[in-house]
């Protein structure tokens, strides 16, 4: 599925039809030995160097075939350090509001290794793919939050901690009090649907003695026929349809694997293939509920 958020690389890197008017300044086997981009070197192999500092040291981000990707393996790096002191190398409205996202779920050294290694437009263009397989239908939908797992969300018997900011700003409240903490134990059950349209019901509790909130019944389940691992990121997202003219709310799920470019649907489908799969069926379904 070609989404309209494609990899900006591609875009960047391919002189003749660049939307930014950019153009390779390799050209006729010649090279110029300098550069008109902030970070980028030029190297004698004929080839583009990009580097940043990071620390109060120079930190090597990689060589490159064109000026022009170079000059954007500087911007993305200069985007997660978030560096005001110099301008980048092209114009902020490439940058789209996904990228930042895709960026605040790494560290900045995981952000530079990826630049560095080369994966960080696969990496981002898999995110994209992502948000763009929930939002194809035209369904409205957030992140709600997201949480990587721990040793103890995957193999101990307490469930998934939901950190209490999220729990109280996005899930119903338990028993009476507006702040979501009670004297006794309430719960209830909460669905959510995968993108491959399987619905995980989890008992959602608030454990009075550990002032917690947390998933418990139906959470072991999950994350055994997932084959979840620590390390691995749980993504929580909240839905917005119509059913018989009356404005519903609901809950999806996802995972993004640890150390894998995959996630939930990795093992029954890929994800561009399941949503094209639903375009041709021209339904969405929720909860069993055929929406759009």
């Amino acid at each position: 599925m070609v989404t309209k958020s494609s990899s900006l690389s591609k875009a960047i890197s391919t002189p003749k039809n660049s939307p930014y008017g950019i153009r390779s300044r390799c050209t006729g086997g010649k090279v110029s030995y300098s550069s008109r981009y902030t970070g980028v070197i030029p190297l004698k192999n004929h080839k583009w160097g990009a580097r940043i500092s990071l620390n109060y040291r120079p930190y090597w981000l990689g060589t490159y075939q064109l000026e022009e990707d170079a000059a954007l393996a500087y911007d993305r790096a200069a985007l997660k350090l978030q560096r005001s002191e110099s301008p980048i190398n092209f114009p902020p409205h490439v940058y789209r509001n996904e990228e930042k996202s895709f960026q605040s779920w790494y560290s900045n050294e995981e952000i530079l290794r990826m630049i560095k290694d080369k994966t960080y437009s696969f990496k981002f263009t898999n995110f994209l793919r992502r948000q763009t397989l929930v939002n194809a239908r035209g369904i409205p939908y957030q992140v709600l939050f997201h949480r990587k797992l721990t040793q103890t969300d995957v193999t101990g018997n307490e469930g998934f901690n939901i950190p209490k900011e999220h729990a109280l700003r996005y899930f119903p409240l338990l028993g009476n009090n507006s702040d979501g903490v009670q004297a006794g134990k309430g719960s209830i059950d909460l669905t959510f649907c995968d993108k491959v349209h399987r619905s995980w019901t989890f008992q959602y509790s608030y454990g009075s003695s550990t002032r917690t909130f947390l998933f418990t019944r139906g959470w072991r389940q999950f994350v055994a026929m997932n084959e979840l691992k620590p390390g691995d990121i749980v993504i929580f997202y909240g839905c917005a349809y119509v059913e018989a003219g009356q404005r519903r709310n609901s809950y999806m799920i996802d995972i993004y694997r640890h150390g894998a470019e995959n996630y939930i649907a990795d093992k029954i489908g890929a994800p561009v293939e399941a949503s094209k799969g639903a375009e041709k069926k021209h339904e969405v379904k929720l909860f069993g509920v055929v929406i759009g």
